[in-house]
């Protein structure tokens, strides 16, 4: 009962905003990880290294998929 009412609102936020939001708003988180894993790197080299990798992914990947 519950996941339906889920699924239902969850469809409906998704019909509502665009994809170019979407990919908008990822590649934001994508460059505020990628700073603070080089804010974290001089600190924590495995902390900084792991979210400076996850942000550039995460930029790459909007990036690759508003190419195709």
């Amino acid at each position: 009962m519950i996941d339906t009412v889920f699924e239902g609102v969850f469809d409906l936020v998704l019909g509502f905003v665009p994809n170019v939001v979407w990919g908008f708003l990822l590649m934001l988180g994508g460059v505020a990880t990628t700073a603070v894993g080089v804010g974290i790197f001089s600190k924590s080299a495995w902390s900084g290294g792991i979210l400076v990798t996850v942000g550039v992914l995460v930029m790459v990947s909007v990036l690759v998929v508003w190419y195709r």
